[in-house]
């Protein structure tokens, strides 16, 4: 993060708003997590990378058509 901060500081501000707003409904956080956990949580992780991809398109997207 202390690198993008650096090079991309809104960008690690987006980032760090989502962490807290996912971190504020987590009543604790395991260790360790079970096989079936680590695949949930590896599927939640590719589905907010494909979201946030396709956000970053539709964003370049649409400044590249407003200016």
């Amino acid at each position: 993060m202390s690198k993008l901060r650096k090079t991309a500081p809104g960008t690690c501000n987006a980032l760090e708003e989502k962490l807290e707003e996912i971190t504020a409904h987590l009543q604790d956080f395991p260790k360790t997590l079970t096989m079936r956990n680590q695949g949930l949580f590896a599927l939640g992780y590719y589905h907010q990378r494909a979201e946030n991809r396709a956000a970053a398109k539709a964003n370049r997207a649409n400044q590249s058509t407003q200016g």
